[in-house]
């Protein structure tokens, strides 16, 4: 079970809409009911049934304004980038977030419209690109950015293991067997650091 009875919990979902007008439009609903703690759940993870409990331990333990559960995307990357021990970004599969931290950024919280380029791998150095927008994602890298710049803290939650459902193959369509081909992405092997 991975809600404690004592908490109140309120679902929310957020379908077909692109990157980044589901992210705002879950946050702007959630601030509304004026839930004390955001915790994002993108579709394709996978993670222990007391993954909630145990992030909300972690961001009491921690005195933090979110914590985050990593996990590999691609070439099994992680999704976090620390520069100097410090995270710099995160990705958002299964991430828990105090609700203060809304409060401090400035609507929209998560944007696409421009991109970051790396320019120097070994120190991390970064430029924003105001004229590209980011393909796919993004919203994430941004996010995380304008939390660094605000100075607020970011933690990830080591003891929980999560992976990514990746999409192989379609189905075909119109044949009994038309199922996808999906397989599973475990195992943090490369870092951003």
């Amino acid at each position: 079970n991975m809600f404690n009875a004592d908490v109140p919990c309120h679902l929310m979902f957020e379908n077909m809409k692109p990157i980044p007008e589901a992210q705002n439009n879950i946050v702007a609903k959630a601030l509304l009911i004026n839930a004390d703690y955001f915790w994002f759940v993108e579709e394709d993870m996978f993670f222990p049934g007391n993954t909630l409990v145990t992030m909300l331990n972690a961001i009491q333990k921690l005195n933090c304004d979110g914590v985050i559960v990593d996990y590999p995307v691609g070439d099994h990357w992680s999704t976090i980038c620390r520069k100097d021990n410090k995270i710099m970004w995160f990705g958002f599969g299964c991430t828990l977030i105090k609700k203060e931290v809304f409060e401090k950024i400035p609507y929209p919280w998560f944007e696409t419209d421009r991109s970051v380029r790396i320019t120097d791998t070994k120190h991390l150095k970064y430029q924003i690109d105001k004229k590209t927008p980011f393909k796919y994602g993004g919203h994430d890298i941004l996010f995380g950015l304008k939390c660094r710049e605000l100075d607020l803290k970011f933690a990830e939650v080591t003891e929980i293991k999560a992976g990514q459902f990746r999409m192989v193959e379609y189905g075909k369509l119109g044949y009994n067997n038309g199922v996808h081909n999906i397989m599973k992405l475990e195992n943090v092997e490369k870092q951003q650091n």
